[in-house]
């Protein structure tokens, strides 16, 4: 099993609290009295508090969760140009990235990936570690 990092869902509140609902109240104030003349026309198109708040965590959530299809996408590169390479070359790879000194993520194994390819030395704490040739670096 490869090792990883599972990125956070987004956690949010069905109801906001007294406090976030006072901050949304102030923003939408503050909205209002940087153009005093159309204050009412301003405040018409306002949504309300709860509502800014709503539209505000709905973006929130779109965000987190393209955020999440990226990094599951990149997780996909990566296991592919796994697949890839010759048997010899992906268990080193596969073996440093198990015991290396690098955090569990998407980014650091592509990164590793890429390096490798480029025919980089295997980390010297990792090399102790692992039986396989290492590579030109």
């Amino acid at each position: 099993m490869m090792r990883f990092s599972r990125y956070p869902r987004a956690r949010i509140d069905a109801r906001p609290s007294k406090a976030r609902l006072a901050t949304a109240r102030r923003a939408l104030k503050r909205q209002r009295d940087q153009v005093p003349l159309f204050a009412d026309q301003v405040a018409a198109d306002q949504p309300t508090a709860e509502g800014r708040i709503q539209s505000l965590d709905e973006a929130y959530e779109h965000y987190l969760q393209r955020f999440r299809d990226f990094v599951a996408a990149s997780w996909r590169r990566a296991r592919k140009m796994l697949r890839e390479m010759p048997a010899e070359q992906r268990a080193a790879i596969l073996a440093e990235w198990q015991y290396g000194h690098l955090p569990g993520s998407s980014e650091y194994l592509l990164d590793l990936i890429r390096r490798r390819m480029r025919g980089e030395a295997i980390h010297p704490v990792v090399a102790g570690l692992i039986d396989t040739p290492k590579t030109k670096g």
